[in-house]
């Protein structure tokens, strides 16, 4: 369970660093019995852990502007559920 947790926080590091991470081993075997984790730092500037897009198009004709609502428009009609 360590390994895995350690195998996470190098995966993700960017969010990582605002988690602390216990586990609770079993003293009667090797297995671990609790897992908790708990805020390390406030997140102050939660705009530090936002994605990031990178949009890639051979159509020369659009601005970004129009790029980013024809996508948006595209992700919304991908997620209408006609049933």
């Amino acid at each position: 369970m360590i390994e895995t947790i350690g195998r996470l926080k190098e995966k993700y590091p960017s969010i990582s660093q605002y988690y602390s991470t216990t586990v609770t081993k079993d003293p009667d075997s090797d297995n671990a019995i609790d897992i908790t984790w708990s805020e390390k730092k406030t997140l102050d500037n939660k705009s530090a852990i936002n994605g990031i897009y990178c949009l890639r198009t051979n159509n020369q004709t659009m601005d970004e502007k129009t790029l980013w609502k024809t996508y948006t428009t595209l992700t919304d009609l991908e997620s209408v559920d006609f049933s």
